[in-house]
């Protein structure tokens, strides 16, 4: 079954009108089979273990194959504690896994820009024939590419070229900041994406450990309800009580009974969201180790920054950097280079020759149809939106700080009003069902008061919930630790 292992039974009161001071106590934890489960170790069957076969060796050989094909039994696991629940998703959510690929990514990007400021060499090799000379240049994906003039009739050539830039105008200095600044912006996106996906957790697990709680409320209805049903019986039977009474009873028992139906229905469905938000199978068997009352106070408030306005800083660096980086192209671009050559005509008088030659080229754009132009007001505009971004994101978790601090208050005050209303409720229902037990009221004021008990403990364990997501959105919000 899935459960709150720790879920108190939750009892309005016993049949005779006593109620039970330990409304909310907490029990032993039911053991139940949980998330993380073993297979049992068993034997491994070789053929050279199998005895010699006699008379009945058949049966005993089909159940050897069958122990060695068949699934193992598994374990029942330890039921779930919340600091666990996250820790699995940080293992096994799949948006975080996505989040810490792309935060990988960029950091590879800073190889590939710091690898243009370097010296780059390349291998060329060349077989040509015709009837006129002309110039080719080397496969296009290979740097530095290779151009030669080649002659007519056979020819082959073997060379090695390298390249190194010397000025840029700071576009490749640019280009490597940029790739820094987004490396920064996407390690501290995996940083918001991992505190956003334990807050996520933590609130599945609340509404989970809500739904369970609210459960055992249900069921403690029930059990009230069978005990009231079975006594008014026996009064029946005694003709202490009219017949009517006793069907009033089952009516409330059967009503009873679907409360508690639905109530189980949430919590299994509440515990298969739990379980998409860790990353695991909604089928696996999940079991909450933590309640309400053990997970109170467990968050508070923090002036830390958030991930989320450093990420949009590093955007904003990221995007000044592109800008840089076009703009130098305004500015010469300077190249030393090198080459090793040996080739040979293939004619009658074949002639073979090798050398070498390094130097210095210099290349300016005088009219490129207004691309470097272009490339400046995209880089620009980027960055203005990175800017906005920046200031919409500071606003945004302004807003969530101030709207949770807001929250918080009134939510533990509705703590402190449902445990006020539980214990009149408790006490109300003692009085009408003494009275009824002694015969000085109807069933209609019992019923009536073992509806307002139920409620207030339902209240309370909803008030508890809210506060807890109530912090919880506090911590989001300011920067507070989660896990």
């Amino acid at each position: 079954m899935l459960t709150n292992a720790n879920s108190p039974r939750l009892k309005p009161a016993n049949a005779v009108g006593h109620h039970d001071p330990r409304i909310l106590g907490g029990g032993e934890p039911k053991a139940s089979r949980g998330f993380f489960t073993t297979l049992l170790d068993r034997p491994v069957l070789s053929p050279l273990s199998f005895p010699r076969r006699e008379a009945g060796d058949e049966v005993w050989l089909f159940l050897a194959f069958a122990l060695a094909v068949l699934p193992a039994p598994v374990r029942a696991a330890t039921p779930l504690t919340l600091d666990a629940a996250i820790a699995a998703a940080y293992a096994h959510n799949p948006d975080l896994a996505g989040s810490g690929a792309d935060s990988r990514a960029a950091k590879a990007d800073i190889a590939v820009a710091d690898a243009q400021t370097k010296l780059r060499v390349s291998a060329n090799a060349y077989a040509t024939t015709g009837s006129m000379p002309n110039i080719v240049m080397s496969a296009p994906e290979v740097a530095p590419q290779s151009l030669i003039a080649v002659p007519s009739n056979g020819y082959v050539d073997q060379n090695f070229t390298a390249t190194i830039p010397l000025a840029t105008g700071g576009r490749l200095k640019s280009l490597v900041r940029g790739a820094k600044a987004s490396s920064d912006a996407a390690a501290l996106a995996n940083a918001a994406m991992r505190r956003q996906v334990a807050a996520d957790v933590a609130s599945a697990y609340i509404e989970a450990g809500l739904d369970a709680d609210l459960q055992a409320v249900a069921q403690g209805r029930v059990d009230v309800e069978t005990e009231q049903v079975r006594v008014i019986g026996e009064k029946v039977a005694n003709g202490k009580l009219a017949q009517v009474d006793q069907l009033r009873e089952e009516a409330e028992l059967a009503d009873a009974r679907q409360a508690l139906t639905d109530a189980q229905t949430k919590t299994k469905l509440a515990l298969v969201a739990l379980s998409a938000l860790i990353g695991i199978e909604p089928t696996a068997d999940v079991s909450l180790a933590d309640n309400l009352d053990t997970l109170h106070g467990r968050w508070s408030a923090s002036s830390a920054e958030r991930p989320e306005i450093a990420a949009a800083q590093a955007a904003v660096d990221s995007a000044r950097d592109a800008l840089d980086a076009s703009k130098a192209l305004y500015a010469p671009q300077v190249v030393g280079f090198g080459m090793v050559d040996l080739n040979a005509r293939l004619q009658s008088d074949s002639m073979a020759s090798a050398g070498y030659t390094v130097g210095i080229t210099a290349s300016l754009p005088l009219a490129d149809g207004g691309e470097r132009h272009a490339n400046a007001a995209g880089a620009s505009a980027k960055l203005d939106r990175a800017l906005a971004n920046l200031a919409a994101v500071k606003n945004r978790i302004a807003t969530e700080a101030a709207t949770a601090q807001l929250r918080l208050a009134p939510a533990q005050s509705q703590v402190e009003a449902a445990r006020v209303g539980l214990a009149a409720a408790a006490k109300a229902y003692d009085l009408a069902a003494l009275r009824y037990e002694a015969g000085k009221s109807i069933a209609a004021e019992r019923l009536d008061a073992q509806y307002a008990l139920t409620r207030a403990q339902a209240n309370l364990r909803q008030a508890l919930s809210a506060e807890l997501q109530a912090r919880l959105a506090v911590a989001r919000a300011t920067g507070a630790a989660i896990d």
